[in-house]
């Protein structure tokens, strides 16, 4: 397969500006670029389904270029958004592009060309920017995109800066081609208002014909982005989210989203994943034993192989064998802490209500026991561990 007919396969291939041009292009080594705003300081599950097509456009000999929005993070995208992001002062930007740029490599790869929108943005002259670029955009058309259509059908404010973004996303495609021949623009689907405006922007402004391609919006079986649970969001990074973690997410994903997500997030050739789907619908095969394949691949593609297997070994010695001893540990400085504010520190609950509001419940256990008191306090000594559980997550606590 060639990296089209693959990527089709994978269903990483959800709409094309230009397919015959782009079939045309990928004949010979060409480049292609995705941008990420630096709006965290890591990239969650959601941007998984774009590190895994450029991994797949490297794979096939094509070169990469990967656009740091440090600058447009200042103005913030409205697609998809229902109010105005939070404004980031230039020390947190920078922070959140260096975490973004240090998970793009451990999945993607050394070989990337990282370039920084602020270059070319920062110092733009308003006036010149006008009169050169705007002029070139028809109000009339921009309103017709989606991304800013939803938010004025549904009455929301979209600000005056935000209706500046798609400009500047757009003169980002223009500044990428004149610095690296860069012909093909990669997004999620919630990208392609922004990303036909690069293009027309390309053609009037260099007089070449550039073409976007985008993947699928990533959803979950009720239709929403993933990205996010009720615990928060599910993070590519490790120390945000530990690879056991991880694991257990799409270890117990819904039944309907694993033929999906194997070829999505995994690297196993596509004749092995229909292999796997045929003993599932065919055979009748266990399909828990498919999800567990499908998550050590996963843990293996974000956080390396050895990762995988001990996230694996955590959950067999727990779930299997009832063998707690190997699960993952937070070090506690304090010898005694209450229970809700460590729930909060270990990243299991966002807050001390939702922490407070579980344990009435019922949701936490220590030492398999279920606690219901509110203001209950853990106290801890030296060489002993504590096990707490909440839901299917498990870690054991002990005195720093």
């Amino acid at each position: 397969m060639n990296f089209l007919e693959e990527a089709k396969a994978r269903g990483y291939y959800y709409q094309c500006t230009n397919h015959d041009k782009l079939t045309s292009l990928l004949e010979n080594q060409t480049t292609a670029y995705l941008g990420f705003d630096c709006t965290a300081d890591c990239l969650h599950i959601g941007s998984l389904l774009q590190l895994m097509l450029l991994r797949l456009f490297k794979k096939h000999g094509h070169k990469i270029v990967v656009l740091m929005g440090d600058g447009t993070t200042k103005i913030g995208d409205p697609s998809g958004k229902d109010a105005m992001r939070k404004f980031l002062n230039d020390e947190e930007i920078a922070k959140n592009s260096e975490g973004i740029k240090k998970i793009i490599t451990s999945i993607v790869g050394d070989d990337i060309i990282f370039e920084y929108n602020s270059n070319w943005l920062t110092n733009l002259n308003y006036i010149e920017f006008l009169r050169d670029i705007g002029s070139l955009f028809s109000v009339n058309r921009m309103l017709t995109f989606e991304s800013i259509k939803a938010r004025l059908e549904r009455e929301q404010n979209l600000s005056f800066i935000e209706f500046n973004y798609m400009l500047l996303q757009s003169y980002d495609f223009t500044k990428l081609y004149e610095k690296h021949n860069c012909l093909l623009q990669f997004g999620g689907s919630d990208q392609w208002g922004n990303i036909v405006a690069g293009i027309e922007l390309c053609r009037k402004l260099n007089n070449v014909e550039t073409i976007g391609m985008t993947t699928p919006l990533l959803t979950n079986s009720e239709g929403k982005k993933m990205g996010k649970t009720a615990n928060g969001a599910v993070w590519l990074g490790q120390d945000k989210t530990t690879s056991y973690e991880l694991w257990q997410y799409f270890r117990n994903i819904d039944d309907e989203n694993i033929e999906k997500f194997l070829y999505f997030f995994t690297d196993l050739p596509i004749e092995e994943v229909k292999s796997l789907i045929f003993d599932i619908k065919e055979n009748k095969k266990n399909i828990n034993n498919i999800k567990k394949i499908l998550a050590n691949e996963v843990v293996r593609v974000c956080h390396g192989i050895d990762a995988s297997q001990k996230a694996e070994n955590i959950a067999i010695a727990e779930f299997e064998k009832e063998d707690s001893s190997i699960l993952p540990v937070h070090c506690c400085s304090e010898q005694e802490i209450a229970l809700k504010k460590i729930l909060v520190d270990i990243g299991f609950l966002q807050s001390s209500s939702d922490a407070k509001r579980n344990i009435k419940n019922g949701a936490i256990k220590i030492n398999d026991q279920v606690i219901i008191d509110q203001n209950y306090k853990l106290v801890l000594n030296k060489n002993e561990k504590i096990k707490i559980s909440f839901g299917k997550r498990r870690i054991n606590l002990q005195l720093n």
